[in-house]
């Protein structure tokens, strides 16, 4: 029948509930606040001549929103950022940081340092990256 349009499939009832449902909280992360000491590090590194880059398996464009809601326009367009979606793969896989350093153009000896908010990323960088741990104390 021509003019006639079927009715959504059970899955795109579905998909359209749920994202009712996903919204509020996806704006609710664009409003999350920082660590308490993202601020004064990151002004730290970058007045003192580091480059900062956030590594992400989130959207490029949602994580430099985020950054730049946490830090300032100003602090936060200093910082450098990778998606993994650059590359089709995710945190913790080992090419994720062989991309990262180099993307920063950094050797295997050069110094630099991956700090990370998951043990798991810190884990696989070992033997890439020199590397921290930034999470919660005990």
């Amino acid at each position: 029948m021509q003019g006639v349009i079927p009715p959504p499939s059970s899955a795109a009832l579905k998909a359209d509930h749920y994202s009712e449902q996903l919204q509020p909280v996806l704006n609710a992360l664009k409003s999350l606040p920082a660590r308490p000491s993202l601020g004064a590090a990151s002004s730290l590194l970058l007045e003192n001549g580091f480059r900062c880059m956030a590594a992400t398996n989130g959207g490029l464009e949602s994580t430099q929103g985020l950054f730049k809601n946490a830090l300032g326009d100003h602090v936060g367009q200093r910082w450098e950022y990778y998606s993994c979606d650059e590359d089709r793969v995710a945190k913790p896989a080992p090419s994720v940081y062989a991309a990262i350093r180099k993307r920063l153009e950094v050797g295997r000896d050069d110094e630099s340092w991956f700090v990370a908010s998951h043990t798991w990323s810190v884990d696989v960088s070992f033997g890439i990256l020199h590397h921290a741990w930034s999470g919660p104390r005990d």
